[in-house]
């Protein structure tokens, strides 16, 4: 349970009544007064979907290329979205700008959602190989001119189909090189969200993307070095939303250090036994209660002065049977939808929710 100290002149009125607690003593706030308190809040939330062909359980490309899951947003995510009066970020893989059918079903919400691009290397040229069965490949194993090409003519294929450039954009498998933010701003975009907090992995050539230390509210970041904040206002970063609450209490100096698994300081603390397990905002790891205490304490743990930012992420082929490693019938699809469902109705219950889009959030920071 909260508390709340109440001074001499800071007793609250709740439908014309004030509160009147035993003084000096704090007082724990009842459940109704809890959510009172929390309704006061405001929430900008952001539903960030990646968006790609049809994969089967083990993320293989299903080939030839198949769209069933696009196809399927019309009767599972367009629907609820609406309900809710959800804003939602589809982020375009170059393989769906490509499919006539599939850009045809966004056709039809162009005006309710926001439209960026994603990046899975294999599907765009120089050197695109749409016959691919894997999409493995990620920015951070190309050279910087070769990203830059392969980015470049995805934002000009973006362009062809919705008639403006993308400003939102998020890489393939979180694998953003050191260069990436860069070729962004030059391309025009204005907000990333590329890197995963408390991640460090490994590609193929030893090459690796530490994320260890990455800020969890949106900052603008050095184009040198992603980890820290700069002066910079060309292009926003904006990570989803992970938290290890445990370790958020450490400075973020350390933080930045510990992505080696034998770092000393994990090793100490796998050998107490402390919980830093990762609580990520992702319908398909979580439950719905689970979901709404993660939101919980991003909420309560942002600074005062800041609007706490949520940025939620999945794949459009999770709403598909059999097109993902995660639903596997139409029943599991259901229970996803109903998670959602409950998840929306909690944020709007207990906080002021505002939707936005991805590259909205732009503008609600360049200012400040």
């Amino acid at each position: 349970m909260q508390k709340i100290v109440f001074g001499p002149h800071s007793l609250p009125e709740i439908e014309g009544q004030l509160i009147r607690p035993p003084h000096p003593s704090p007082l724990t706030l009842h459940p109704s007064l809890l959510t009172f308190h929390r309704k006061l809040k405001k929430v900008n939330l952001i539903i960030s979907i990646d968006t790609e062909c049809d994969r089967y359980h083990n993320w293989e490309v299903r080939q030839p290329l198949s769209f069933q899951n696009i196809e399927d947003q019309k009767t599972t995510l367009f629907p609820l979205f609406k309900k809710h009066g959800i804003k939602a970020t589809y982020l375009i893989s170059p393989e769906v700008l490509k499919d006539d059918a599939a850009m045809q079903v966004f056709d039809e919400v162009k005006k309710e959602h926001e439209f960026g691009s994603h990046l899975h290397v294999e599907f765009i040229e120089p050197e695109a190989n749409m016959d691919s069965r894997w999409a493995k490949g990620v920015q951070a194993e190309l050279t910087p001119e070769v990203e830059f090409a392969k980015l470049e003519n995805l934002t000009n294929l973006f362009e062809s189909r919705f008639g403006y450039k993308p400003i939102s954009f998020r890489a393939g498998r979180f694998g953003a090189s050191a260069h990436t933010i860069k070729h962004l701003a030059a391309l025009g975009y204005k907000v990333d969200s590329s890197f995963r907090p408390y991640s460090r992995v490994q590609f193929k050539n030893n090459t690796v993307v530490d994320a260890w230390g990455v800020y969890h509210q949106p900052y603008f970041p050095d184009f040198s070095d992603f980890k820290k904040k700069s002066t910079q206002r060309e292009i926003l970063e904006l990570p989803v939303t992970l938290v290890q609450p445990t370790l958020q209490k450490l400075p973020k100096s350390i933080i930045a250090g510990m992505g080696m698994y034998n770092h000393p300081l994990r090793r100490v603390i796998r050998k107490l036994n402390i919980d830093t397990d990762e609580q990520w905002l992702r319908p398909q790891r979580h439950g719905l209660d689970h979901l709404c205490k993660i939101s919980d304490w991003v909420m309560d743990n942002t600074p005062k002065n800041q609007v706490p930012v949520l940025n939620m992420m999945f794949h459009s082929s999770e709403l598909t049977p059999g097109t993902s490693p995660y639903c596997a019938t139409a029943a599991d699809v259901a229970n996803y939808l109903e998670t959602l469902d409950g998840y929306f109705s909690y944020l709007n219950k207990n906080y002021q929710l505002c939707s936005i889009g991805l590259g909205e959030a732009y503008e609600k920071y360049v200012s400040k």
